[in-house]
């Protein structure tokens, strides 16, 4: 499905009811056709099918980001499943940040349902990009500064108003409009009219909008709120900001294939790929094996079993659709990262600096013939991000006291740092894969190590590692191909080119890290 915003009349976006006058349908946003749309639902609890419920219609890509102290993810609750007892969500990969993602499985849409869970919302939402639209039903998380104390509308937003994009949509749900007999400090604000937030941005109330959506249940329920534009001056400190390029980061750091490069997106669409599930998603076969375990143990007694998960995340050709999409709108992809590489001379070795965070580069960095190198806590981040890589990551320590330790105190950077772990890495690479000691490991036959930064972050430490590797191993093992990637955030590590060992020859600079 191409990223272009549908059933949309004039300006207005979607299918809800905006009372005027003049009575009109759609909210009052321009949405970009060529990237999702971004909403935050902050304290959502369980009501976040109501912001789900007003985008789901529009058939436009969206990101429906929650946020909240308790796990509101559509699995902790057991519910959210059909007539039939099939569980409406299934669980995608991970975001950069941890956060978990669902999609609800009968959609044909892209779209991504973002649960922060355990976290506090405002701090959170303050260190996410800008969005498109901020959904509220609840403004106790929103900090403000007054004498009086109630906090009223204008004072809350005040504190978020900047981080939602100019244009973008303020929408404050009615569910506790009952409060104080209506009066509650929340829903204080200007009728109509623009009116001020901050000395740099405004609100314009747009009036009301009123729509449909299914609960937890099931159940179609009615809901309303109120519809606030958002303005920042021209002459202010937001005034000049880039918006657009600015939410990129939702994107590439939501959804792994926007962190791909153009042939690799091609390579899937090729290879009719499946849409990658998060490694504790649930599936069908998981589901099945429980049933007929719960079967022979107790026959036909009642016994309570979750909703059956879905068979797939995506309707049945949907997921190549939206993988076309992407070819159609690159500019949404992650930009090629900063790359430099070396050949040593006389081997068939090449070594890759690659400038940037490896979560956010882990599904571009991804070959079959690769294997992570990093500690077990990064490295179940990674997978958690970027499924592909599972059984693709060495063992490089081992908790069972009784087991050997491959890497013995192992230190990863500084001074004391472990020494030669570059060469370590690669004798781990060439053992590990083959050997009955280390089952997680799967088989292949290795081509790359993937790591990150480590010891002191120099080039010379790593190369020094690499000639010894070489001058430790058989002729005939030094006839493969081998490449190490090293992935630094500090722009400074790895630029001491001076102290270059000459058995080294530099290639080139930028490129893309899968070339």
């Amino acid at each position: 499905m191409s990223m272009a915003a549908q059933r949309t009349n004039g300006t207005r976006f979607g299918t809800c009811l905006a009372y005027g006058p003049p009575l009109e349908i759609g909210l009052p946003i321009k949405v970009n056709p060529n990237r999702p749309l971004v909403m935050a639902h902050p304290a959502a609890a369980k009501h976040y099918h109501a912001s789900f419920g007003l985008l789901e219609d529009t058939q436009h890509p969206f990101i429906q980001f929650m946020v909240d102290h308790g796990d509101y993810a559509p699995t902790s609750w057991s519910v959210d499943a059909n007539e039939s007892g099939m569980a409406s969500f299934q669980r995608l990969p991970d975001t950069v940040n941890g956060h978990e993602v669902y999609r609800k499985a009968n959609m044909n849409t892209p779209h991504w349902q973002v649960h922060a869970g355990g976290r506090e919302a405002y701090e959170t939402l303050t260190n996410m990009p800008p969005i498109d639209i901020l959904y509220v039903d609840w403004l106790s998380w929103l900090p403000f500064q007054t004498e009086d104390g109630a906090g009223d509308f204008c004072q809350r937003m005040a504190s978020i108003v900047h981080k939602i994009r100019e244009g973008g949509l303020v929408l404050l749900d009615h569910k506790h409009k009952s409060l104080d007999e209506g009066d509650h400090p929340w829903f204080r604000y200007p009728e109509d009219g623009v009116f001020p937030i901050t000395d740099h941005s405004s609100m314009e109330n747009m009036g009301l909008v009123e729509w449909l959506a299914p609960n937890l249940w099931g159940d179609y329920e009615t809901h309303i709120a109120s519809v606030f534009l958002v303005h920042h001056h021209s002459d202010g400190l937001l005034g000049s900001t880039d918006w657009e390029a600015a939410m990129k980061p939702w994107f590439w750091g939501t959804v792994a294939e926007m962190s791909l490069q153009p042939s690799q997106i091609q390579e899937l669409i090729a290879a009719e790929a499946e849409a990658s599930l998060h490694p504790d998603a649930e599936t069908l076969d998981d589901w099945m094996e429980t049933w007929v375990r719960v079967m022979d143990q107790h026959g036909s007694q009642s016994t309570y079993m979750t909703p059956e998960p879905p068979a797939h995340a995506w309707p049945k050709g949907a997921y190549h659709e939206f993988l076309k999409g992407l070819l159609e709108h690159p500019i949404r992809l992650m930009g090629v990262p900063e790359k430099k590489t070396y050949r040593l001379r006389g081997e068939n070795f090449i070594l890759n600096i690659v400038y940037g965070s490896l979560l956010e580069l882990a599904p571009a960095l991804y070959a079959k013939n690769a294997v992570l190198a990093l500690r077990a806590s990064l490295a179940k981040q990674v997978v958690s991000r970027c499924p592909w890589w599972n059984g693709q990551a060495l063992v490089l320590q081992t908790e069972p006291t009784w087991m050997s330790n491959p890497i013995k105190r192992l230190r990863w950077s500084g001074d004391s740092a472990t020494p030669m772990l570059a060469k370590k890495m690669l004798v781990l690479a060439k053992q590990q894969p083959y050997s009955s000691l280390y089952p997680e490991v799967k088989r292949c036959t290795v081509g790359q190590v993937v790591t990150v930064a480590h010891g002191n972050g120099t080039l010379s430490e790593v190369m020094s590692a690499v000639k010894d590797y070489y001058a430790s191993i058989p002729e005939y093992m030094a006839l493969a191909p081998m490449e190490l990637t090293v992935v630094c955030l500090d722009s400074h590590d790895y630029t001491d080119t001076k102290a270059v060992p000459s058995e080294f020859q530099f290639l080139s600079t930028g490129g893309s890290c899968t070339d």
